[in-house]
């Protein structure tokens, strides 16, 4: 897709939508055509760095952890950490708190094993299983750093669905960048679609409020 492109359609959105006593995100949406949708190869999840900002305030995270003296050296980068321990333990409603975590990370060894026992159900159907970490404190900042920019894109929800909806900044942004990171967005999703871009109906942008921008050209 032509970069050019990209901008006609945001300088359209900016034109057409009305302010808001907030700042809107900036949504990226592709629609899909010729998926069976039963089948593994058409249901999306990937996840893809940008190139700038998209407007995440502040990633939250939680660690799984064994070893306790790694979970005392770490314990300043998450909000919360749970011992190997208490995984059998956890309830429902903690389960729930778990998946609003935007980061989660588990030590790696049986740790990781008592995630997938206890926890796989309900963590893996909502693409919220662990990363796996070794006890390299510098590794997780990094990890953690490289979150604020990383999107998810995926048509797996509560139902596997023939679109995909991202945030990819905020109103805020400067076109330009907002370009770069539908470009990048758009690039890791026909990675992973089967028929690359004979799969893509449609592609919109719009912001929280605003009505959605179609592509008229450069699919």
């Amino acid at each position: 897709m032509d970069k050019k492109i990209i901008l006609k359609h945001l300088e359209k959105m900016q034109t057409e939508s009305k302010q808001r006593n907030f700042v809107q995100s900036v949504e990226f949406i592709v629609t899909f055509k010729g998926l069976d949708l039963k089948k593994p190869n058409s249901q999306i999840d990937v996840k893809a760095n940008m190139p700038y900002a998209t407007g995440k305030e502040k990633v939250t995270s939680i660690l799984f952890a064994k070893t306790k003296s790694f979970a005392e050296s770490v314990k300043g980068l998450f909000n919360e950490i749970v011992m190997d321990e208490e995984i059998p333990n956890i309830q429902k409603q903690q389960i729930a708190k778990i998946l609003e975590y935007d980061v989660l990370m588990a030590e790696a060894g049986p740790t990781m094993l008592s995630v997938g026992k206890y926890l796989g159900q309900h963590l893996a159907p909502k693409g919220k299983m662990p990363v796996m970490v070794e006890q390299n404190p510098a590794k997780i900042k990094e990890i953690l750093a490289a979150s604020s920019t990383t999107i998810r894109i995926t048509n797996k929800h509560n139902k596997i669905v023939p679109m995909i909806q991202v945030v990819i900044g905020k109103e805020n942004s400067s076109l330009e960048n907002l370009a770069d990171n539908i470009l990048t967005a758009y690039n890791a999703l026909l990675a992973v679609l089967p028929q690359n871009r004979t799969n893509v109906r449609a592609i919109y942008v719009k912001k929280t409020m605003s009505k959605p921008v179609k592509f008229t050209e450069g699919i």
